[in-house]
């Protein structure tokens, strides 16, 4: 992606297909459209991992993936416009679990977990999970999640306990629609074996889970699954990477829903995000609404490692 995307950075034909697709961010739904579409037998997949088990080097792939975007135009387009970003990638969960696991000891357990951008709700299934942090392992499950520890990190020792399960999404996925399961792999790097065997491994898991998945903007949405909840128990809410596809009135939607929803219940809130236009790496925060909202650690943004601050 990175030989396609510099490629694509001077091509004036392939940027105008982009700025057509609406959904955000382009590159991704830009790449997301053509491995969805690309089949075996087209030539262009034989440079994709993910299409073959012997990918030919990346040099001459350019070529391929130019003719095979113009022949395929309308098609990319349409599946910016009706499908998103939604990369679910559940090791995003162990590194959110330190700052989770702390909030729920000081809110009280079993927690409500409700998370805005769910996806297909993999996420929402954390304490199903098994974890590795430098070592320190805990939970049973086919899903392993590793994560290197940089600086004095706080780990804990096992998941939260949890009641319900909320996921809010403009587009909730259905692990049973082979094309949201195409689509969900089709946002994954060609190269990266190990991240569709989990997101196989988390889809296995989350068929043994309940989880509400509401089709709506989460601005609109929060308040309302804040009131469903069952009225024992603290809610923790969690985004990751979710903030980019929000408008500014939205994000201060969202903060006024949650402060009146705390006003009702214990609410915390944690999103791992990158927070604005500098940041070097996405940062967890933890807190209610964006301007109180306090850094715990900074992470790799797929949960690789995390780092203290």
């Amino acid at each position: 992606y990175q030989l396609l995307a510099e490629a694509v950075s001077t091509d004036s034909d392939l940027l105008d297909i982009a700025s057509h697709i609406e959904h955000l961010p382009r590159p991704n739904m830009l790449f997301g459209a053509v491995q969805f579409l690309l089949g075996p037998e087209d030539e262009l997949a034989q440079f994709y991992g993910s299409r073959t088990e012997n990918p030919v080097p990346p040099d001459a792939a350019f070529p391929l993936f130019r003719a095979f975007v113009l022949d395929h135009a309308d098609r990319i387009i349409e599946l910016g416009r009706t499908r998103f970003v939604q990369t679910n990638e559940v090791r995003r969960v162990a590194a959110l679990l330190p700052t989770l696991m702390r909030e729920a000891d000081r809110l009280g357990e079993p927690v409500h977990l409700i998370e805005v951008g769910a996806a297909a709700g993999l996420n929402l299934c954390l304490d199903r999970f098994q974890y590795d942090f430098g070592g320190l392992e805990f939970g049973h499950s086919d899903v392993l999640l590793r994560v290197e520890l940089e600086g004095d990190v706080d780990v804990p020792g096992r998941a939260p306990y949890v009641q319900r399960r909320v996921g809010i999404d403009r587009n909730p996925l259905d692990l049973n629609d082979p094309d949201d399961i195409r689509g969900l792999e089709a946002l994954i790097w060609p190269e990266q074996v190990e991240r569709r065997r989990r997101l196989r491994a988390a889809g296995r898991v989350r068929a043994t889970v309940q989880v509400e998945m509401v089709r709506a903007d989460a601005a609109s949405a929060i308040g309302g699954a804040l009131d469903r909840l069952p009225t024992a128990g603290p809610a923790i809410v969690f985004h990751a990477f979710t903030l980019n596809q929000f408008t500014d009135e939205q994000r201060e939607r969202f903060d006024r829903a949650l402060e009146a929803g705390s006003a009702r219940r214990s609410v915390s809130r944690i999103g791992f995000e990158y927070w604005d236009g500098d940041d070097d790496w996405p940062e967890i925060r933890v807190g209610l609404t964006e301007p109180s909202l306090v850094p715990t650690m900074q992470a790799h943004p797929h949960g690789a490692w995390i780092r203290a601050m």
